[in-house]
């Protein structure tokens, strides 16, 4: 569906909202929060935050076997398949299922996910919480509101469209 150029990248880098190094209880309520990668996914499990979605990929910094996560019996999981660099329809349309489903959902992503954070805040209800790993630097807490969706929308409009 979407196709990260080349020339995007940059933009990626400059963080959506504030990085914590610190618990990330400190910062999230209890619900109405997604956690993008397996680090910080598996960091809000650890200290007893349940995500109302999980969106994880198996590895950290792209290359590197990610921790074991043990979530929360009753959590459903959804597998899909999403390349590098890109955000495919099933990845798409799993994110916009999970905000519409009650219970917590986990998407396994076989290929990457660094890129399932603007479908999260396209897809989340104001003042909800996405939290994405900032490799070597922390968590990125963003509160979705209408400027963060409007930067991701406009990242997205000036993807390619497959």
């Amino acid at each position: 569906m979407y196709t990260l150029p080349q020339e995007l990248r940059s933009e990626l880098k400059d963080p959506f909202g504030p990085i914590t190094t610190g618990p990330l209880a400190e910062h999230l309520g209890e619900e109405n929060f997604a956690t993008v990668g397996d680090v910080v996914t598996k960091d809000a499990l650890e200290e007893g935050l349940v995500p109302d979605l999980m969106i994880v990929d198996g590895k950290t910094k792209r290359t590197e076997q990610a921790p074991a996560l043990e979530v929360p019996q009753g959590t459903a999981t959804v597998r899909v398949k999403n390349p590098p660099a890109k955000i495919t329809r099933e990845l798409w349309e799993a994110i916009e299922d999970a905000y519409e489903n009650p219970e917590p959902i986990l998407i396994r992503v076989e290929g990457e996910e660094d890129l399932a954070t603007l479908a999260c805040i396209v897809h989340a209800p104001d003042d909800a919480t996405v939290v994405y790993g900032q490799p070597d630097e922390g968590a990125v807490i963003v509160t979705v509101d209408q400027i963060t969706r409007e930067r991701a929308e406009t990242l997205l409009a000036h993807m390619e469209v497959v």
